[in-house]
């Protein structure tokens, strides 16, 4: 049945699709994106997930919630200089729903050319395609590379965003950006439901330079975390500050201060580039966190891709890595010391905080596009996968997985109409 679906849909947007775009008026555009997509791996052992907001994935059957995704995007040009945009996705979320999301709802100033400012729900900019993650159809592979896409850091902002584009030459340009507002959306939590990241102050910029056919990208950016986790770690801090009153020991109290997510902040650098010219396409990027928490990791992650283009088919192959160290959990005093069982538990469990959610992975991955259509394509993707730690990136089912893995992938992505 769902093979039936996947063809149907393939010949759908194959014939709907320049229809689509031909009906647009340039005043008043509505444009759709998305993505059918079926993943599986060969183990039962761990789930294989797009990113860490997922709180599943796919195991050793196919499955179609890790890379399946439906977008629309509505945009009116209000004057010469304002165009209004807002955008919205379907697709599997923190809490298992596919419940659509407001990625952009803003409004867009272009006085001159060369200068911009927007106001409104943003996407921000820390990573290379970052607000083109959710359309495919614009990326050679299944999916970004999972490594160096892994981030604890809110992807959107209620905020505003300034850009001033600078000409060097017939074809070279250096675009300027800097951003500011405060996070909108939600984090999975450690041992508690997912971190509301509302309100949080985020900040940024980002130069990005051109030259024919190569782009740069240099980004920074910074947010902290405006409350506190919930439930089960509530109740650990409130055992700590009980046990360091009955031993008068004052590092169980600064444990329990330790696990306050309120005030922690987040860095994010990284930089990229690519290169296209014509059928070849390159592109790669480093990028480096810190938090100010044991609770976070602070990943030095990267990816390299190569892809080339034959008529219609672009075979690609890529290398992805990501890699954090262990983190010391808190001085826990005299607690180690105690019998019993509940010690012990506690014990182990800000060991687990401390290194919930790290990770020493790499990834080959090569598979081939196919644009048998003007704005629809197939892919095909197989990952193998090398993991010696992967609570960061997996959900992880039996703990007696040896952290390799095949994940086999294959997508329909498609977009009707243009963007602006």
């Amino acid at each position: 049945m769902r093979v039936c679906l996947f063809v149907a849909a393939i010949h759908l947007f194959a014939v709907a699709a320049p229809a689509f775009a031909q009906d647009q008026d340039p005043a008043f555009q509505l444009s759709a994106f998305g993505t059918l997509g079926l993943a599986g791996t060969d183990t039962h052992k761990v789930e294989f997930r797009r990113d860490n907001l997922q709180p599943a994935g796919a195991i050793d059957k196919p499955l179609g919630s890790v890379d399946t995704r439906l977008g629309v995007q509505l945009s009116s040009r209000l004057s010469d200089d304002f165009l209004a945009t807002l955008q919205v996705v379907s697709k599997y979320r923190f809490d298992g729903t596919y419940r659509p999301d407001v990625m952009w709802a803003c409004v867009t100033w272009s006085p001159t050319q060369n200068f911009s400012a927007k106001f409104g729900r943003l996407g921000i900019e820390m990573l290379p395609n970052w607000d083109f993650t959710n359309v495919g159809y614009t990326y050679p592979w299944v999916r970004p590379p999972v490594e160096a896409f892994f981030t604890i850091t809110p992807a959107h902002i209620d905020g505003a965003e300034l850009n001033q584009t600078l000409d060097l030459g017939p074809e070279a340009s250096v675009t300027f950006k800097a951003f500011g507002g405060t996070a909108s959306e939600k984090i999975p939590g450690i041992l508690t439901p997912p971190l509301d990241l509302s309100g949080g102050p985020t900040y940024g910029f980002a130069v990005k330079p051109r030259w024919g056919g190569f782009r740069g990208r240099l980004t920074y950016s910074h947010f902290e975390i405006p409350r506190n986790f919930g439930g089960p770690v509530v109740a650990t801090q409130n055992y700590l500050h009980a046990v360091a009153a009955q031993l008068h020991d004052p590092r169980l109290d600064a444990a329990a201060d330790a696990l306050n997510a309120k005030g922690v902040t987040g860095s994010t650098w990284s930089l990229g580039g690519s290169y296209e010219e014509g059928p070849l396409q390159v592109q790669g990027m480093v990028r480096r966190g810190t938090y100010s928490s044991f609770i976070f990791p602070d990943p030095t992650a990267g990816f390299f891709s190569l892809a080339y283009r034959f008529g219609r088919f672009q075979p690609f192959l890529t290398w992805s890595r990501i890699y954090s160290p262990r983190k010391a959990p808190p001085d826990l005093g005299l607690l180690p010391t105690l019998p019993g069982p509940v010690p012990a538990f506690m014990v182990g469990q800000m060991a687990q905080a401390a290194n919930n959610l790290r990770a020493d992975q790499f990834t080959w991955a090569g598979g081939v596009r196919w644009d048998f259509a003007d704005t629809a394509c197939l892919k095909f993707q197989v990952d193998r996968v090398h993991s010696n730690q992967s609570t960061g990136l997996w959900k992880v089912d039996d703990p007696t997985w040896n952290g390799k893995a095949t994940v086999m992938s294959v997508t329909l992505d498609f977009i009707l109409g243009g963007v602006r």
